[in-house]
């Protein structure tokens, strides 16, 4: 836009200089550009000289303006647009990923070999949705901070075990099966991140990620699917320590990510991907395990989120 209007600019002051230029070319045909006309009583008229410095002023003065209001013009509508054009933007982000924990060992100092480990066999899924904030200090750097639900699914195949209960045909017995372990977190996310813009449309970022879990249950299931309950120690030797899966109440991450922002009508969105891995454990065990003697699980989670964020314009 601010090339078209210096282009029109341009040719304006250029077709006003031809202009100029064809009247002075024909006043020097007809000999009168070497002396200015005279008047009926003699005298040399020396207004018509004035008239035209006097135009060729204004017509200087217009162009300036015009000039000046294509940058003006330039300013405000920008060639396209960016994030960057107000102080901050407000949006939602929605993320969807996989999930899953670092491999730790839980021990019992009083028992020799009683080390187990925990949390490695353990890998989900994870859903995330929310609000945002995106407050730039400059066109390259900005600060994104998130609110976001968190919602975390993990199963485990244990193994074959001898389980007792009632079949498919009511009567009660016992049978050989896969048992599976599903855990179910409910939490409250809310990561703060530095953005840096290498364009105004590809970014890096990396901050925290503070977590509350809310909520967690966790369910035994055979290879049918029919959920199993009552899973002993001894059914299960050590695996048993999965019955006492639990969240810890507060868990905090390291963020880095990256990705772009395309313009789609009335949003700039962001599409991305995310690596978090805490830096604080994630799984605690129930007091009935620490109780007989365990030592607390150390047990952190990794995952990686593929989200997008739209953000009013």
């Amino acid at each position: 836009m601010k090339k078209m209007f210096l282009f029109l600019a341009a040719a304006s002051l250029v077709s006003a200089t031809a202009f100029a230029q064809d009247d002075y070319d024909y006043g020097e045909d007809y000999g009168s550009s070497e002396s200015a006309p005279a008047s009926e009583d003699g005298y040399t008229d020396m207004g018509s000289s004035d008239e035209s410095a006097s135009d060729n002023s204004g017509s200087d003065v217009e162009y300036k303006s015009m000039d000046d209001e294509s940058k003006k013009t330039s300013r405000t509508e920008g060639e396209g647009g960016s994030v960057f054009d107000k102080p901050y933007n407000l949006g939602w982000n929605v993320g969807v990923g996989f999930s899953g924990f670092f491999s730790t060992e839980v021990c019992n100092p009083n028992i020799p070999g009683s080390c187990i480990d925990y949390g490695g066999d353990l890998f989900g899924g994870a859903m995330e949705f929310g609000g945002s904030l995106n407050y730039h200090f400059n066109n390259n750097l900005s600060l994104i901070a998130e609110a976001n639900i968190d919602i975390r699914f993990y199963m485990a195949n244990l193994g074959q075990f001898r389980i007792s209960g009632y079949d498919d045909y009511g009567y009660y017995g016992s049978y050989y099966s896969d048992v599976t372990v599903d855990a179910f977190v409910f939490g409250l996310q809310v990561p703060v991140l530095a953005r840096y813009n290498f364009t105004p449309t590809i970014y890096a970022e990396a901050g925290l990620q503070l977590e509350l879990n809310l909520g967690t249950s966790i369910s035994f299931s055979d290879e049918d699917g029919t959920e199993v309950t009552g899973m002993t120690e001894e059914m299960m030797g050590k695996k048993w320590i999965y019955n006492y899966f639990d969240a810890q109440s507060f868990v905090a991450s390291i963020v880095i990510g990256g990705g772009t922002t395309i313009d789609v009508g009335k949003f700039y969105t962001d599409v991305g991907v995310r690596v978090i891995i805490d830096f604080l454990p994630y799984i605690k065990l129930d007091d009935m395990f620490t109780n007989a003697g365990y030592e607390e699980s150390s047990a952190k989670s990794w995952q990686i989120q593929f989200y997008m964020n739209p953000w009013f314009k």
